[in-house]
C-alpha cells in the first residue's frame, strides 16, 4: 500500500514539474531595467533578446513583436541563440535546413525592418558558422540574408553610438 502510494505521488510529481516545464517554454517574460551611468551622453533604450531558439510567440512572433512595439526601443540588441542548431540527422545533410533557421530569420528580418538590430553569436550561432557539415542551416546564407536587411553582426566586434557614448561589443 505505501509503496502503491509513493509510486503515485512519484508520478504525480514528475507530471507537475514536466507540466511547469511545458508552461515555461511557451511564454515570455518582459524585465524592464533602468541603469543609471553618468558617463552617457543621453537616455538610450533598447531591447535585448536572448535564447528564443526559434520560439514562436503567435504567428511569426507577433505577440513578441507587439510587445517589442510597446516598449519603442531605439535599437535591438540580440546576444545569440535566435535560432537552433540541430545535428544532421545520419549524415544526411540533404533534409530540409531551412527548418533550423527559418523562424529565427523571418522575426530577425520583421526587427530589421522596424529597428537598428545588433546581433551577437550564441553557441547555436557558431556552431553553424564552425561545423557546417554538423548542423542543419547555413550559417552564411543567413547572415549575408540578414545583414541585406540591415542586421549589423558582431562577431569580435563592436559598434560605436557616438550619439550615446555607448559601445556595444559581440565576441564569438
Amino acid at each position: 500500500m505505501i509503496g502503491t502510494v509513493l509510486i503515485l505521488l512519484a508520478v504525480i510529481f514528475c507530471a507537475l514539474i514536466l507540466f511547469s516545464m511545458w508552461m515555461d517554454s511557451r511564454r515570455f517574460v518582459t524585465v524592464c531595467y533602468r541603469i543609471p551611468c553618468k558617463y552617457l551622453k543621453r537616455e538610450f533604450r533598447f531591447v535585448m533578446l536572448s535564447d528564443l531558439h526559434n520560439k514562436q510567440f503567435g504567428e511569426k512572433n507577433c505577440r513578441l513583436l507587439d510587445a517589442i512595439r510597446q516598449m519603442e526601443p531605439e535599437a535591438v540588441l540580440i546576444a545569440g541563440d535566435m535560432l537552433t542548431s540541430e545535428p544532421v540527422p545520419f549524415g544526411n545533410k540533404k533534409m530540409d535546413t531551412e527548418r533550423s533557421v527559418r523562424p529565427a530569420m523571418e522575426f530577425v528580418s520583421a526587427l530589421a525592418g522596424e529597428y537598428t538590430v545588433y546581433y551577437g553569436n550564441g553557441n547555436h550561432e557558431y556552431r553553424l558558422k564552425t561545423e557546417p557539415d554538423s548542423y542543419l542551416g547555413d550559417f552564411e546564407a543567413y547572415q549575408s540574408a540578414l545583414e541585406q536587411k540591415g542586421v549589423v553582426f558582431l562577431e569580435n566586434s563592436y559598434a560605436e553610438l557616438p550619439e550615446t557614448g555607448l559601445r556595444i561589443y559581440g565576441l564569438d
